[in-house]
């Protein structure tokens, strides 16, 4: 009853996946979730024993509503933090993706790469996150197989199917947008990012992480990045674009209708306030210290406090604020059954939030977002515009 009473999403993946119902009563068994490493082998495997190619995507659509069901069985019953529930959806797509390249190339993914972006690439997504990320290919040679491979992709594991909704695949961060190539060779993304790369696209770059494809490609476009992102001194025109680019999003993207008092991810104080001064003193300073190119939100914030460029309140007051909204924003989505990034305004869905969340007033929701946006607010205007990173 507890599942079932948390809201649309589980309900939607229960009708789906009936031979679940029988498991409800146990929870252990329901909120098992295997790891990255087994779970890729265990979907590899289940594609290996079909020959039909509408089989496999079904075996692939299958694969990621189960997962998605255990993680959201896990996180609602409390045996899970938030930053495991982001890891575990993020290995989803990963296996997912890699099983798909599997299918399409018998194995051999030679010359051809995936790099996973945005959220994706954080290991920070949610559970209607998109899946940001950009393809790489070889030379010219490989660019005809690249295109059929990016779009064999789109096909498994996006298009409309008998076999229901897979993830939703994203490739608008590449560069020139959805007026360039969908896949780019190794030389042709050198020379763009040397040459041409906007300010928003070295943020977007800080979550480029290599999730699918040929290994040696893979490595060959992380050393392509490495000199673009991580310089000695980052050029102060840069940074104050960078500031150009969140004062606009403040101004800009909060939508008629919507309270940015209370917006999980762009409100002050919210998601994107922490993401951007993470990112900001990840360029700053990772040129010398090696240790903070990662590309989570939070496991960023951690190293920027270990080489104490953060000081201790400051990484207290931006983890929590991250880690609360990114908690409300994944139960949320679970009740509603669609991404909300805003605190119900009806009274009897704010109850219900609460309710779920494990607070005995509805009142304590708010003051709590309240107190922690506050603080990290404070904390990300000294740093990302008073002090730019100290």
């Amino acid at each position: 009853c507890r599942l079932l009473g948390t809201g649309r999403l589980l309900g939607d993946l229960m009708d789906r996946i009936p031979e679940f119902i029988p498991r409800l009563a146990d929870d252990t068994q329901l909120s098992q979730v295997r790891d990255l490493e087994p779970a890729t082998a265990r979907l590899i495997g289940l594609l290996d024993s079909r020959e039909d190619p509408d089989a496999k995507v079904g075996t692939i659509r299958r694969f990621i509503r189960r997962r998605k069901l255990r993680i959201a069985a896990r996180d609602v019953l409390g045996e899970a933090d938030t930053e495991t529930t982001l890891r575990s959806l993020s290995d989803t797509a990963d296996a997912a993706v890699i099983g798909a390249l599997h299918a399409l190339t018998d194995g051999r993914p030679d010359a051809f790469g995936v790099v996973a972006m945005g959220k994706w690439g954080g290991r920070e997504m949610s559970y209607g996150s998109d899946i940001d990320l950009i393809y790489v290919y070889d030379d010219d040679q490989d660019r005809e197989r690249a295109f059929e491979l990016a779009t064999g992709l789109g096909r498994l594991l996006s298009e409309p199917s008998r076999h229901g909704e897979g993830l939703h695949l994203d490739s608008a961060l590449r560069p020139e947008g959805k007026s360039g190539p969908l896949a780019r060779s190794l030389d042709s993304y050198r020379r763009y990012y040397h040459e041409w790369a906007q300010p928003w696209e070295f943020l977007a770059l800080v979550k480029a992480r290599p999730a699918a494809g040929d290994p040696g490609l893979l490595h060959g476009f992380a050393e392509v990045l490495e000199p673009v992102l991580w310089k000695a001194k980052l050029p102060e025109p840069l940074v104050w674009e960078i500031r150009r680019i969140k004062a606009r999003m403040e101004s800009e993207r909060i939508g008629p209708g919507e309270d940015p008092d209370y917006h999980l991810k762009l409100g002050p104080g919210g998601l994107t306030d922490v993401e951007f001064v993470a990112q900001l003193l990840q360029l700053r300073h990772g040129g010398r210290a090696p240790d903070l190119r990662v590309t989570s939100t939070l496991e960023a914030l951690d190293r920027l406090a270990e080489a104490e460029i953060l000081g201790e309140h400051d990484h207290r007051a931006l983890r929590d604020a991250y880690e609360f909204c990114t908690r409300v924003r994944l139960r949320l989505h679970l009740q509603k059954g669609r991404a909300s990034d805003s605190l119900p305004t009806d009274p009897k869905d704010v109850a219900r939030l609460a309710a779920s969340l494990g607070f005995d007033r509805t009142g304590e929701l708010r003051e709590q977002y309240r107190r922690l946006t506050r603080r990290a607010r404070r904390s990300f205007e000294r740093l990302f515009y008073e002090s730019g990173g100290r």
